[in-house]
Protein backbone atom coordinates (compact mmCIF):
# COMPACT_ATOMS: atom_id res chain seq x y z
CA UNK A 1 0.00 0.00 0.00
CA UNK A 2 1.42 3.59 -0.99
CA UNK A 3 1.65 6.19 1.39
CA UNK A 4 -0.37 8.30 -1.06
CA UNK A 5 -3.16 5.81 -0.64
CA UNK A 6 -2.50 5.49 3.12
CA UNK A 7 -3.14 9.38 3.64
CA UNK A 8 -6.08 9.40 1.75
CA UNK A 9 -7.89 8.97 5.13
CA UNK A 10 -8.77 12.04 7.01
CA UNK A 11 -9.93 12.54 10.49
CA UNK A 12 -13.68 12.94 11.41
CA UNK A 13 -14.55 10.94 9.51
CA UNK A 14 -16.40 7.80 9.35
CA UNK A 15 -15.97 5.59 6.71
CA UNK A 16 -17.97 2.79 4.77
CA UNK A 17 -15.41 0.30 4.92
CA UNK A 18 -13.91 -3.10 6.20
CA UNK A 19 -11.84 -2.73 8.99
CA UNK A 20 -9.01 -4.87 8.02
CA UNK A 21 -9.06 -2.18 4.45
CA UNK A 22 -9.73 0.87 6.21
CA UNK A 23 -6.88 0.12 8.64
CA UNK A 24 -4.31 -0.82 5.77
CA UNK A 25 -5.01 2.97 4.47
CA UNK A 26 -3.55 4.01 7.50
CA UNK A 27 -0.23 5.04 8.09
CA UNK A 28 2.16 3.85 10.85
CA UNK A 29 1.51 5.30 14.83
CA UNK A 30 -1.09 7.89 14.02
CA UNK A 31 -3.95 7.22 16.02
CA UNK A 32 -3.25 7.71 20.07
CA UNK A 33 -6.71 6.29 21.19
CA UNK A 34 -9.03 3.43 19.94
CA UNK A 35 -12.33 2.83 22.01
CA UNK A 36 -14.62 0.35 20.44
CA UNK A 37 -16.62 -2.91 21.01
CA UNK A 38 -16.51 -5.48 18.10
CA UNK A 39 -19.56 -7.56 16.78
CA UNK A 40 -19.65 -10.65 19.67
CA UNK A 41 -19.31 -14.10 18.36
CA UNK A 42 -22.58 -15.92 17.60
CA UNK A 43 -24.91 -13.75 18.75
CA UNK A 44 -25.91 -11.12 16.02
CA UNK A 45 -26.44 -11.17 12.24
CA UNK A 46 -25.97 -7.66 11.24
CA UNK A 47 -26.80 -8.93 7.56
CA UNK A 48 -23.23 -7.38 6.74
CA UNK A 49 -21.09 -8.58 3.38
CA UNK A 50 -18.84 -11.72 4.38
CA UNK A 51 -15.29 -10.71 4.83
CA UNK A 52 -12.23 -12.65 3.61
CA UNK A 53 -9.88 -12.99 6.35
CA UNK A 54 -5.32 -14.15 5.77
CA UNK A 55 -6.69 -17.56 6.52
CA UNK A 56 -9.04 -17.99 3.38
CA UNK A 57 -11.62 -18.49 4.77
CA UNK A 58 -14.87 -15.88 4.13
CA UNK A 59 -17.30 -14.93 7.14
CA UNK A 60 -18.75 -11.96 8.87
CA UNK A 61 -16.45 -11.17 12.03
CA UNK A 62 -18.58 -12.64 14.33
CA UNK A 63 -20.06 -15.95 12.34
CA UNK A 64 -17.41 -18.12 12.36
CA UNK A 65 -18.11 -21.25 13.17
CA UNK A 66 -16.40 -22.08 15.64
CA UNK A 67 -14.51 -19.33 18.79
CA UNK A 68 -11.24 -19.80 17.65
CA UNK A 69 -11.31 -18.39 14.28
CA UNK A 70 -13.47 -15.47 15.82
CA UNK A 71 -10.72 -15.00 18.36
CA UNK A 72 -7.87 -15.57 15.20
CA UNK A 73 -9.69 -13.06 12.92
CA UNK A 74 -10.21 -10.26 15.78
CA UNK A 75 -6.98 -10.43 17.23
CA UNK A 76 -5.30 -10.04 13.53
CA UNK A 77 -7.71 -7.26 13.28
CA UNK A 78 -5.85 -5.84 16.61
CA UNK A 79 -2.55 -6.58 15.12
CA UNK A 80 -3.20 -3.97 12.66
CA UNK A 81 -4.14 -1.57 14.84
CA UNK A 82 -1.21 -2.20 17.03
CA UNK A 83 0.48 -0.03 13.38
CA UNK A 84 -0.97 2.12 13.26
CA UNK A 85 -1.42 3.50 17.69
CA UNK A 86 1.48 5.25 18.71
CA UNK A 87 3.22 4.36 21.67
CA UNK A 88 1.92 5.98 24.27
CA UNK A 89 -1.63 4.82 22.47
CA UNK A 90 -4.15 2.95 24.64
CA UNK A 91 -7.08 0.50 23.73
CA UNK A 92 -10.11 0.05 25.11
CA UNK A 93 -12.19 -2.88 24.02
CA UNK A 94 -15.77 -4.04 25.22
CA UNK A 95 -16.55 -7.50 24.59
CA UNK A 96 -19.57 -9.97 25.88
CA UNK A 97 -19.79 -13.44 26.03
CA UNK A 98 -22.42 -16.47 25.31
CA UNK A 99 -23.07 -19.80 26.23
CA UNK A 100 -22.41 -23.33 24.49
CA UNK A 101 -25.41 -24.62 22.76
CA UNK A 102 -24.83 -27.10 19.76
CA UNK A 103 -27.58 -28.44 19.29
CA UNK A 104 -30.61 -26.10 19.78
CA UNK A 105 -30.38 -22.77 19.04
CA UNK A 106 -33.73 -22.20 17.76
CA UNK A 107 -36.68 -24.68 17.08
CA UNK A 108 -35.95 -24.62 13.39
CA UNK A 109 -32.39 -24.77 11.90
CA UNK A 110 -32.96 -21.19 10.45
CA UNK A 111 -35.46 -18.74 12.20
CA UNK A 112 -35.81 -15.15 13.33
CA UNK A 113 -34.52 -14.45 16.13
CA UNK A 114 -36.70 -11.84 18.25
CA UNK A 115 -36.77 -10.71 22.04
CA UNK A 116 -40.86 -10.66 22.38
CA UNK A 117 -43.76 -10.12 19.48
CA UNK A 118 -43.22 -7.26 17.37
CA UNK A 119 -39.69 -6.34 18.11
CA UNK A 120 -38.45 -8.92 15.51
CA UNK A 121 -34.44 -7.98 15.37
CA UNK A 122 -34.00 -9.11 11.78
CA UNK A 123 -31.48 -11.41 12.16
CA UNK A 124 -31.18 -15.66 11.82
CA UNK A 125 -29.72 -17.83 14.17
CA UNK A 126 -28.61 -21.04 13.47
CA UNK A 127 -27.00 -24.49 14.33
CA UNK A 128 -23.71 -24.32 15.23
CA UNK A 129 -20.40 -26.71 15.11
CA UNK A 130 -19.67 -28.21 18.51
CA UNK A 131 -17.00 -26.22 20.43
CA UNK A 132 -15.87 -29.21 22.68
CA UNK A 133 -17.40 -27.36 25.40
CA UNK A 134 -19.82 -29.12 27.60
CA UNK A 135 -23.59 -27.92 26.81
CA UNK A 136 -24.80 -24.72 28.42
CA UNK A 137 -21.01 -23.88 29.72
CA UNK A 138 -19.88 -20.44 28.73
CA UNK A 139 -17.71 -20.35 26.33
CA UNK A 140 -15.07 -17.47 28.02
CA UNK A 141 -14.73 -15.73 24.74
CA UNK A 142 -13.69 -12.34 26.20
CA UNK A 143 -10.74 -14.66 28.78
CA UNK A 144 -9.43 -16.51 25.31
CA UNK A 145 -9.36 -12.98 23.55
CA UNK A 146 -7.28 -11.44 26.33
CA UNK A 147 -4.96 -14.31 26.39
CA UNK A 148 -4.71 -13.82 23.31
CA UNK A 149 -3.58 -10.25 22.78
CA UNK A 150 -1.31 -10.80 25.80
CA UNK A 151 0.47 -13.52 23.32
CA UNK A 152 0.82 -11.36 20.73
CA UNK A 153 2.78 -8.92 22.86
CA UNK A 154 -0.01 -6.59 23.77
CA UNK A 155 -0.27 -5.22 27.88
CA UNK A 156 -3.69 -5.75 29.30
CA UNK A 157 -3.31 -3.08 32.20
CA UNK A 158 -7.08 -3.11 33.57
CA UNK A 159 -9.98 -6.12 33.18
CA UNK A 160 -13.34 -3.81 33.69
CA UNK A 161 -16.31 -4.73 34.42
CA UNK A 162 -19.22 -2.72 32.96
CA UNK A 163 -22.00 -3.02 35.55
CA UNK A 164 -25.47 -2.62 33.69
CA UNK A 165 -28.05 -1.43 36.97
CA UNK A 166 -30.65 -1.48 34.05
CA UNK A 167 -29.98 -4.85 32.84
CA UNK A 168 -32.77 -7.38 30.95
CA UNK A 169 -34.75 -9.67 33.10
CA UNK A 170 -33.79 -13.30 32.48
CA UNK A 171 -36.23 -16.11 32.77
CA UNK A 172 -33.49 -18.64 32.85
CA UNK A 173 -33.69 -20.82 36.14
CA UNK A 174 -30.81 -22.84 36.56
CA UNK A 175 -28.51 -19.83 36.90
CA UNK A 176 -28.19 -16.08 37.60
CA UNK A 177 -29.03 -12.99 35.23
CA UNK A 178 -26.10 -11.64 32.98
CA UNK A 179 -25.52 -8.24 33.85
CA UNK A 180 -21.82 -7.09 33.54
CA UNK A 181 -19.70 -7.26 30.48
CA UNK A 182 -15.69 -6.95 29.92
CA UNK A 183 -14.09 -3.87 28.62
CA UNK A 184 -10.28 -4.82 28.80
CA UNK A 185 -7.79 -1.60 28.53
CA UNK A 186 -4.44 -2.74 26.57
CA UNK A 187 -0.99 -0.58 25.81
CA UNK A 188 2.01 -1.41 23.31
CA UNK A 189 4.08 -0.77 26.31
CA UNK A 190 5.15 0.32 30.07
CA UNK A 191 4.52 3.62 29.24
CA UNK A 192 1.65 5.42 27.74
CA UNK A 193 -1.06 8.54 28.15
CA UNK A 194 -3.49 8.37 30.94
CA UNK A 195 -4.86 11.00 32.53
CA UNK A 196 -6.06 10.20 35.73
CA UNK A 197 -6.79 13.79 37.01
CA UNK A 198 -9.52 13.68 34.29
CA UNK A 199 -11.20 10.77 35.52
CA UNK A 200 -11.68 11.11 39.23
CA UNK A 201 -14.42 10.57 40.83
CA UNK A 202 -15.56 12.81 44.23
CA UNK A 203 -14.71 11.03 47.19
CA UNK A 204 -17.70 10.03 49.87
CA UNK A 205 -16.76 11.57 52.64
CA UNK A 206 -17.06 15.52 52.77
CA UNK A 207 -15.23 16.90 55.45
CA UNK A 208 -16.21 15.26 58.71
CA UNK A 209 -19.33 14.09 57.71
CA UNK A 210 -19.35 10.51 56.33
CA UNK A 211 -21.71 9.51 53.44
CA UNK A 212 -22.75 5.65 54.34
CA UNK A 213 -23.66 3.64 51.38
CA UNK A 214 -27.74 3.71 50.70
CA UNK A 215 -28.48 6.51 52.97
CA UNK A 216 -29.43 8.99 50.58
CA UNK A 217 -30.64 6.11 48.35
CA UNK A 218 -34.02 6.92 46.62
CA UNK A 219 -37.14 4.91 47.31
CA UNK A 220 -39.50 3.22 44.54
CA UNK A 221 -42.53 5.88 43.95
CA UNK A 222 -46.09 3.88 45.08
CA UNK A 223 -47.85 2.68 42.35
CA UNK A 224 -50.97 4.24 43.76
CA UNK A 225 -49.90 7.74 42.55
CA UNK A 226 -51.49 8.78 39.74
CA UNK A 227 -48.70 9.60 36.41
CA UNK A 228 -45.95 7.16 38.30
CA UNK A 229 -44.83 5.07 35.14
CA UNK A 230 -45.94 1.76 36.68
CA UNK A 231 -44.31 -1.92 34.90
CA UNK A 232 -46.49 -3.77 32.58
CA UNK A 233 -49.51 -5.80 33.65
CA UNK A 234 -48.90 -4.41 37.06
CA UNK A 235 -51.41 -6.36 39.26
CA UNK A 236 -51.37 -9.21 37.11
CA UNK A 237 -50.57 -12.44 39.41
CA UNK A 238 -48.39 -13.92 36.06
CA UNK A 239 -46.17 -10.41 35.72
CA UNK A 240 -43.55 -11.20 38.24
CA UNK A 241 -42.45 -13.94 40.72
CA UNK A 242 -43.92 -13.86 44.04
CA UNK A 243 -40.73 -14.70 45.35
CA UNK A 244 -38.76 -12.14 43.51
CA UNK A 245 -36.86 -11.94 40.24
CA UNK A 246 -33.22 -13.59 39.46
CA UNK A 247 -30.48 -12.06 40.96
CA UNK A 248 -27.85 -10.80 38.89
CA UNK A 249 -24.43 -12.11 38.57
CA UNK A 250 -23.07 -8.99 40.31
CA UNK A 251 -22.97 -8.61 43.72
CA UNK A 252 -22.09 -5.46 45.67
CA UNK A 253 -21.77 -6.17 49.21
CA UNK A 254 -19.47 -3.85 51.36
CA UNK A 255 -18.02 -5.21 54.54
CA UNK A 256 -16.13 -2.42 55.53
CA UNK A 257 -16.86 1.28 55.12
CA UNK A 258 -13.74 3.46 54.51
CA UNK A 259 -13.27 6.85 55.58
CA UNK A 260 -10.21 9.79 55.16
CA UNK A 261 -7.66 7.53 57.42
CA UNK A 262 -10.00 5.28 59.25
CA UNK A 263 -11.75 2.34 58.13
CA UNK A 264 -15.05 1.70 60.17
CA UNK A 265 -15.73 -1.71 60.68
CA UNK A 266 -18.40 -4.21 62.23
CA UNK A 267 -19.99 -2.58 65.30
CA UNK A 268 -18.21 0.63 64.59
CA UNK A 269 -15.21 -0.65 65.41
CA UNK A 270 -11.96 1.95 63.71
CA UNK A 271 -8.78 0.40 62.12
CA UNK A 272 -6.80 3.72 62.40
CA UNK A 273 -3.37 4.00 60.19
CA UNK A 274 -0.04 2.10 61.46
CA UNK A 275 -2.88 0.41 64.32
CA UNK A 276 -3.77 -2.77 64.60
CA UNK A 277 -5.53 -4.47 61.46
CA UNK A 278 -4.33 -1.81 59.12
CA UNK A 279 -2.61 -2.58 56.03
CA UNK A 280 -1.26 0.55 54.97
CA UNK A 281 1.70 2.56 55.67
CA UNK A 282 2.17 5.96 57.04
CA UNK A 283 5.89 7.96 57.73
CA UNK A 284 6.63 7.51 61.08
CA UNK A 285 5.39 4.22 61.75
CA UNK A 286 3.53 5.24 64.81
CA UNK A 287 -0.20 4.22 65.58
CA UNK A 288 -2.14 7.32 65.14
CA UNK A 289 -6.18 8.53 64.12
CA UNK A 290 -6.09 11.24 61.15
CA UNK A 291 -9.51 12.87 61.00
CA UNK A 292 -11.23 13.04 57.94
CA UNK A 293 -9.99 16.95 57.56
CA UNK A 294 -6.76 15.63 56.99
CA UNK A 295 -5.77 16.14 53.13
CA UNK A 296 -2.68 14.63 53.04
CA UNK A 297 -5.04 11.32 52.60
CA UNK A 298 -6.94 12.32 49.35
CA UNK A 299 -6.38 13.68 46.20
CA UNK A 300 -8.61 17.27 46.32
CA UNK A 301 -9.23 16.48 42.54
CA UNK A 302 -10.89 13.04 43.62
CA UNK A 303 -10.36 9.41 43.87
CA UNK A 304 -9.36 6.54 41.14
CA UNK A 305 -12.00 5.32 40.29
CA UNK A 306 -12.32 1.50 40.68
CA UNK A 307 -12.17 -1.39 37.67
CA UNK A 308 -16.28 -1.67 38.71
CA UNK A 309 -18.72 0.82 36.54
CA UNK A 310 -22.39 1.07 37.39
CA UNK A 311 -23.17 2.57 33.95
CA UNK A 312 -27.26 1.91 32.75
CA UNK A 313 -27.70 0.85 28.96
CA UNK A 314 -28.96 3.31 26.88
CA UNK A 315 -32.24 2.93 25.01
CA UNK A 316 -32.02 4.03 20.90
CA UNK A 317 -34.51 3.74 18.09
CA UNK A 318 -31.82 4.17 15.63
CA UNK A 319 -31.97 0.25 14.63
CA UNK A 320 -28.82 -1.02 16.12
CA UNK A 321 -29.80 -3.47 18.98
CA UNK A 322 -25.82 -3.10 20.81
CA UNK A 323 -25.01 0.23 21.43
CA UNK A 324 -23.04 0.89 23.74
CA UNK A 325 -24.16 3.80 26.36
CA UNK A 326 -22.21 6.81 25.61
CA UNK A 327 -21.60 7.45 29.57
CA UNK A 328 -19.15 3.89 28.80
CA UNK A 329 -17.01 5.66 25.71
CA UNK A 330 -16.58 8.73 27.80
CA UNK A 331 -14.10 7.98 30.49
CA UNK A 332 -11.97 5.84 28.17
CA UNK A 333 -11.69 9.40 25.75
CA UNK A 334 -10.97 11.35 29.06
CA UNK A 335 -8.52 9.07 30.34
CA UNK A 336 -6.90 7.56 27.13
CA UNK A 337 -7.25 10.24 24.09
CA UNK A 338 -4.88 13.82 24.67
CA UNK A 339 -6.63 17.08 24.29
CA UNK A 340 -3.50 18.45 22.97
CA UNK A 341 -0.76 16.33 20.78
CA UNK A 342 1.59 18.40 18.87
CA UNK A 343 1.41 19.18 15.28
CA UNK A 344 4.67 18.83 14.31
CA UNK A 345 5.62 14.79 16.20
CA UNK A 346 2.23 14.25 17.47
CA UNK A 347 3.42 13.51 20.79
CA UNK A 348 1.37 13.76 23.67
CA UNK A 349 1.01 16.85 26.03
CA UNK A 350 0.20 15.32 29.84
CA UNK A 351 0.32 17.28 33.03
CA UNK A 352 -0.52 16.16 36.09
CA UNK A 353 -1.29 18.76 39.24
CA UNK A 354 0.80 17.95 42.12
CA UNK A 355 -0.42 18.87 45.88
CA UNK A 356 2.31 19.37 49.10
CA UNK A 357 0.75 19.84 52.51
CA UNK A 358 3.03 20.74 55.24
CA UNK A 359 3.60 18.23 58.21
CA UNK A 360 1.71 18.98 61.32
CA UNK A 361 3.36 19.02 64.61
CA UNK A 362 3.62 15.81 66.36
CA UNK A 363 1.77 16.45 69.10
CA UNK A 364 -1.28 16.75 66.88
CA UNK A 365 -0.54 13.64 65.28
CA UNK A 366 -0.71 12.03 68.94
CA UNK A 367 -4.26 13.29 69.94
CA UNK A 368 -5.78 13.20 66.72
CA UNK A 369 -6.14 17.09 66.71
CA UNK A 370 -5.02 17.79 63.18
CA UNK A 371 -5.92 21.10 61.64
CA UNK A 372 -6.48 21.29 58.06
CA UNK A 373 -3.80 22.85 55.83
CA UNK A 374 -3.45 24.81 52.32
CA UNK A 375 -2.21 22.84 49.74
CA UNK A 376 1.30 24.13 47.64
CA UNK A 377 0.19 23.20 44.09
CA UNK A 378 2.67 22.76 41.65
CA UNK A 379 2.27 21.10 37.88
CA UNK A 380 4.43 18.05 37.04
CA UNK A 381 5.39 17.29 32.92
CA UNK A 382 4.43 13.80 32.63
CA UNK A 383 4.79 13.51 28.87
CA UNK A 384 5.54 16.18 26.29
CA UNK A 385 7.84 17.62 23.43
CA UNK A 386 9.80 20.18 22.50
CA UNK A 387 9.08 20.96 18.92
CA UNK A 388 7.09 24.42 19.68
CA UNK A 389 4.75 24.12 16.74
CA UNK A 390 1.19 24.04 18.66
CA UNK A 391 -0.95 21.61 19.02
CA UNK A 392 -3.63 19.73 17.59
CA UNK A 393 -6.57 17.39 19.19
CA UNK A 394 -5.92 13.73 19.87
CA UNK A 395 -7.47 10.84 17.52
CA UNK A 396 -9.97 8.36 18.96
CA UNK A 397 -10.33 4.90 16.16
CA UNK A 398 -13.19 2.97 16.23
CA UNK A 399 -12.82 0.24 13.52
CA UNK A 400 -16.54 -1.47 14.20
CA UNK A 401 -18.25 2.20 14.16
CA UNK A 402 -21.54 1.04 14.12
CA UNK A 403 -24.33 4.32 14.39
CA UNK A 404 -21.85 6.49 15.66
CA UNK A 405 -21.35 6.71 19.44
CA UNK A 406 -17.37 6.40 19.79
CA UNK A 407 -17.37 9.64 16.93
CA UNK A 408 -20.06 11.37 19.03
CA UNK A 409 -18.36 11.49 22.59
CA UNK A 410 -14.97 11.83 20.88
CA UNK A 411 -16.58 15.03 19.62
CA UNK A 412 -18.46 16.43 22.54
CA UNK A 413 -15.23 16.15 24.31
CA UNK A 414 -13.30 18.20 22.13
CA UNK A 415 -11.10 15.25 19.87
CA UNK A 416 -10.71 14.12 16.36
CA UNK A 417 -12.16 10.65 15.56
CA UNK A 418 -11.76 8.01 12.87
CA UNK A 419 -14.37 5.46 12.17
CA UNK A 420 -14.88 2.64 9.91
CA UNK A 421 -18.18 -0.03 9.16
CA UNK A 422 -19.34 -1.58 6.72
CA UNK A 423 -22.94 -1.19 7.28
CA UNK A 424 -24.16 1.73 4.56
CA UNK A 425 -27.02 2.27 6.71
CA UNK A 426 -25.49 2.96 9.92
CA UNK A 427 -22.97 5.05 8.32
CA UNK A 428 -25.53 7.61 7.32
CA UNK A 429 -26.95 7.54 10.68
CA UNK A 430 -23.71 7.92 12.28
CA UNK A 431 -22.97 10.95 10.21
CA UNK A 432 -26.26 12.32 11.12
CA UNK A 433 -25.85 11.97 14.22
CA UNK A 434 -22.70 13.73 14.33
CA UNK A 435 -24.32 16.89 12.10
CA UNK A 436 -26.02 17.13 15.43
CA UNK A 437 -23.17 17.10 17.67
CA UNK A 438 -21.00 20.21 18.86
CA UNK A 439 -17.20 20.24 19.11
CA UNK A 440 -16.34 20.65 22.63
CA UNK A 441 -20.05 20.64 23.62
CA UNK A 442 -19.02 18.68 27.31
CA UNK A 443 -16.16 20.56 27.76
CA UNK A 444 -18.06 23.61 28.78
CA UNK A 445 -19.35 21.63 31.64
CA UNK A 446 -17.98 19.39 33.75
CA UNK A 447 -18.47 15.96 31.50
CA UNK A 448 -20.91 12.94 33.29
CA UNK A 449 -18.98 10.10 34.31
CA UNK A 450 -21.71 7.98 35.37
CA UNK A 451 -22.61 6.53 38.69
CA UNK A 452 -20.27 7.04 41.67
CA UNK A 453 -17.86 4.15 42.29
Amino acid sequence: MSTKNRDALSPDEIYCLDAQEGLKRLPDATVDCVVTSPPYWATRDYDLPMSSWPDGSRSALGLETNFEDYIEHLCGVFDEIRRVLKPTGTVWVNLGDTYHNATKWTRLDESPQTIAGGNNRGFKTGRRMDQGLPEKCLTLVPGRFAIEMIRRGWILRNDIVWHKPNHMPSSVKDRLTCSWEHLFLFVKGPKYYFDLDAVRVPHRSVGAKLVRPGKHARKRPSPHIIGVRQCPNLGDPQAAHPLGKNPADYWSMSSETRTLGAVIGERGAVKVPGGAGWTGHMPGGMARIVRELDPRWLSPNGKNPSDVWPIGTQPSSLGHFAMFPEKLVERPILAGCPAKVCKRCGTPRLTRRVFRYPEPARDSLKTGDVPARTAKESVRMILGCKCKHGFEPGIVLDPFMGTGTTAVVAKKLGRRFIGFELSAQYVKVARKRLEHTEFGSCLKKAPPLGTAD
